[in-house]
């Protein structure tokens, strides 16, 4: 069992950083590669990823757990994690597999969004996923000072988003004013992620995006099958279920953290979200940490 005076004060954000192209915002890494650069419990420690990251496994069996959900990764299968999520890789030693790595600002000119956000965070990647995978991965290796290098990688990997993206859908196509709503479900989702710790009003966050409240809700219970309230408040929760299981922080200072006036409020409402306390959840997370 964990000691909570063993973990970390804060939960570790790991930075973007090419090895080799300092200033470039995108990198593709043999797992292999990566393993040999890092500590033993580098992947098993659950760090805040600041970039988004596209792991193919092509041989060997990973535990690999974002935000509490915990998958078993296998060869085959591609695991597509973004910006501010928690990840943790534990026994991922002696796997092959190849990693995308690049900054929200790679992704410039309208390809971030729409659509990014609806990427399954596990597929069992098709043939052309797999394709257009390595077929980036090798632009990348023998592409380097190349004048339109920057400009090829950016529309092999808008191409691999893109197919990924139609793989993690299996909807039917949507009506025009269905696709209006997920684009503005999407927008919402981007600002929530951005102040959910200071603007907790649907009416503010409505404003925020140039809309009505009765737009907003229309929007978020036709994409996501609840309310907007609903969705800031399991917002605001995993943002305080990922500090108490991955900081050492006091309650009360999580409390003040997420913009909670008076800790007590915090307390009664991730017991009303959670159905525990704040301290009962992070005990059992720590016994969950070691048994993963």
């Amino acid at each position: 069992m964990v000691k909570t005076g063993q973990r970390p004060a804060g939960i570790k954000t790991l930075a973007f950083a090419n090895a080799t192209a300092p200033s470039f915002g995108f990198e593709a890494l043999e797992l292999t590669e990566v393993l040999s650069r890092v500590a033993e419990d580098h992947f098993a420690t659950p760090r805040r990823l600041a970039f988004y990251q596209i792991l193919l496994l092509k041989s060997g069996e990973a535990r690999y757990e974002v935000d509490f959900i915990p998958y078993k990764l296998r060869a085959g299968l591609l695991a597509f994690t973004k910006p501010g999520q928690v990840q943790r890789l534990p026994g991922s030693r002696g796997c092959h597999g190849r990693l995308l790595v690049f900054e929200p600002s790679f992704l410039s000119n309208g390809v971030h969004a729409p659509g990014i956000r609806r990427i399954a965070p596990i597929l069992e990647a098709a043939p052309d996923v797999v394709n257009a995978f390595d077929r980036l991965f090798q632009e990348y290796s023998e592409g380097a000072g190349h004048p339109i290098w920057q400009s090829v990688l950016f529309h092999e990997i808008a191409g691999l988003l893109l197919r990924m993206q139609r793989q993690s859908e299996s909807a039917p196509a949507r009506t025009p004013g269905e696709s209006n709503a997920l684009l503005l479900f999407e927008r919402f989702e981007d600002l929530l992620d951005e102040a959910f710790a200071e603007h907790r009003s649907v009416s503010e966050l409505a404003r925020r995006l140039g809309c009505s409240e009765k737009t907003l809700s229309r929007a978020c219970m036709l994409v996501a099958e609840s309310p907007p309230k609903s969705l800031i408040q399991r917002r605001l929760a995993l943002e305080a279920k990922r500090l108490l299981a991955h900081t050492d922080l006091p309650v009360k200072e999580v409390s003040a953290q997420l913009g909670f006036s008076e800790s007590t409020n915090f307390v009664k409402f991730f017991r009303k979200i959670a159905s525990e306390l704040p301290t009962a959840f992070r005990l059992r997370s720590q016994v969950g940490l070691v048994q993963l």
